[in-house]
């Protein structure tokens, strides 16, 4: 497993799905099933009913469409924070933004992320700062960070 990997799949997937939005519950256990990747809905374990939960708690909240649950208080505390804030901006991403800040983020440079969306390099990174592309990241190399080190 690669946990680290959390943030770069949730971007993933609501970029996919922009605009419906979508809320994650993220778990942490042990999986006491066999792993069973092309029937998922038959595995079972700890980590599946602490995603369960989570998801649930997401649901039940307003503004609230990210939670972790499992790794322990403090560090669900910090993760779920962090999660709170880079929701309360991405929520609010516009579709030009959306593909604005996923061009840029593939190739690295406003120039060549602009001639892939046949607009201006300035546009892009224009679209980039109205996004807070910048702070959305942040949080999610620290939560990547934070992810890494678990056990």
């Amino acid at each position: 497993a690669e946990p680290q990997k959390v943030p770069l799949l949730l971007r993933r997937l609501r970029g996919l799905l922009h605009p419906v939005g979508i809320r994650a519950g993220v778990g942490l256990g042990t999986i006491t099933t066999a792993l069973m990747p092309e029937n998922p809905g038959w595995m079972d374990g700890p980590a599946f009913h602490k995603a369960r939960a989570a998801l649930e708690t997401a649901k039940a909240k307003t503004n609230c469409f990210t939670i972790f649950d499992g790794f322990g208080a403090d560090q669900d505390q910090a993760l779920n924070t962090i999660y709170l804030l880079i929701d309360a901006l991405i929520t609010r991403w516009t579709k030009r933004q959306w593909e604005a800040v996923s061009a840029y983020e593939r190739m690295r440079t406003y120039e060549t992320a602009g001639k892939s969306l046949n607009i201006s390099a300035s546009a892009v990174f224009q679209h980039c700062v109205a996004a807070r592309r910048e702070a959305v990241a942040a949080g999610e190399v620290l939560v990547e960070k934070w992810l890494t080190n678990i056990s």
